[in-house]
């Protein structure tokens, strides 16, 4: 049984990255110098803007509400 921490309105929490690991062209490659485990595992912090339900959330991420749901969130302390 999974834990999740519960957020409420205005509280911050870091969204999970998940690193580039498939490239289209050998350019794109070469572009991205650093290897899966080296790049950033999070990003953020972002603003809950709205609590959907205990497991799902919304943010405004980059100008746009988007639902994020607690197993991709971490909260900034």
């Amino acid at each position: 049984p999974y834990r999740f921490t519960e957020y409420k309105v205005g509280d911050r929490f870091y969204k999970k990255h998940y690193p580039v690991r498939d490239f289209k062209s050998s350019g794109d490659k070469s572009r991205k110098k650093l290897c899966a485990k080296l790049q950033a595992r999070y990003e953020g912090p972002y603003v809950v803007t709205e609590r959907v339900s205990a497991l799902v959330y919304e943010a405004e991420i980059r100008g746009v509400p988007t639902r994020v749901h607690a197993i991709n969130m971490k909260p900034d302390y």
